[in-house]
């Protein structure tokens, strides 16, 4: 059993970062609320990396096409020059993520059980990078078990992503457990792949068919699972 992990909004508050900066440069033009906008950004950030895959469009000009396909889709007026306040005060932002104490408990379960773990996230080598050296993953992850979409050249969900990490660290699929936030590419896409997978639904989307091993709104519930899982592996074996 090896458990594979998302980032962003799975082991951080990925709204943190965006709120600080929505405070400032947005809460004053619009009656929308920052959930709202960040949710939508989510979606549109998926977007804008196949088309940065596809050599579309350059990695500088991703955020901004994120936040004005954002803002276009609310009908709020956001300049070039307003994006990049907002942006700059994201970075800074993003220097000061912290793990959800619930997913550090998680990793450091794992650890002292001997249970293998894996990260698989989408995006650029740098921005996730940096990302994984403020939470202090390494601690955790060594650099043979992080696999970057930027990287492999497969972005979640396309099947390529899964099967990259197979054969990178020699496993057959229903040996693996894919934990994150975003229905399609961290339960639909593994799913499609032979990977059982838990959905970290504490945003609680709503998905007609959830086709989730575990979907969880409380990350406290996490351990229990995982607890269960380790149970019952050894009652196999």
């Amino acid at each position: 059993m090896i458990f594979v992990f998302d980032i962003d909004d799975t082991l951080y508050d990925l709204m943190a970062p965006f709120e600080a900066a929505y405070d400032i440069c947005l809460k004053h033009k619009t009656d929308v609320d920052c959930l709202t906008l960040f949710k939508r950004s989510r979606i549109n950030s998926d977007v804008v990396l196949m088309k940065e895959k596809a050599g579309l469009i350059s990695p500088n000009e991703c955020f901004y096409e994120r936040m004005k396909m954002t803002c276009d889709d609310f009908r709020i007026t956001f300049s070039r020059e307003e994006s990049n306040r907002f942006e700059s005060i994201y970075r800074e932002a993003q220097n000061h993520i912290e793990l959800y104490p619930e997913m550090e408990a998680v990793l450091d379960f794992c650890e002292v059980h001997q249970i293998e773990m894996v990260i698989l996230t989408n995006g650029n080598h740098d921005n996730q990078g940096h990302k994984i050296d403020c939470l202090n993953l390494h601690r955790w992850f060594d650099d043979d078990h992080i696999f970057i979409s930027g990287d492999i050249g497969y972005h979640k969900p396309e099947p390529g992503a899964y099967r990259y990490v197979e054969k990178a660290i020699n496993v057959k699929s229903d040996e693996l457990w894919y934990i994150g936030d975003t229905y399609e590419s961290d339960v639909q896409g593994p799913h499609e792949a032979s990977w059982h997978t838990i959905f970290m639904n504490h945003r609680k989307r709503q998905h007609e068919h959830n086709v989730a091993d575990f979907t969880l709104t409380d990350r406290k519930d996490l351990i229990k699972i995982i607890e269960e899982l380790i149970e019952n592996q050894s009652h196999i074996i």
